[in-house]
């Protein structure tokens, strides 16, 4: 949530503008699998528009997962 600040501490379940439950879901069955990379759509804070975005998961607990996330683009590749 570094781009809003005021939504740590929040549900993704009540995030406005995305399917907060589908989100979950992925979160959770990537943290049972061990960890690893979820692709979604949400809401980019710098341009409010739906946005494709991919996040690393990894469990840190019986009830607490992490998330670390960057909005894709198509200049996302390793030619030069």
């Amino acid at each position: 949530c570094a781009g809003r600040p005021e939504r740590i501490g929040t549900s993704m379940l009540k995030a406005p503008g995305i399917d907060g439950r589908k989100i979950h879901a992925l979160t959770v069955a990537c943290a049972d699998q061990g960890g690893g990379w979820i692709e979604y759509e949400i809401q980019n804070p710098a341009t409010g528009q739906l946005e494709p975005k991919m996040s690393y998961i990894k469990r840190l607990g019986r009830d607490l997962n992490i998330g670390c996330g960057v909005y894709r683009t198509d200049l996302m590749s390793v030619d030069g």
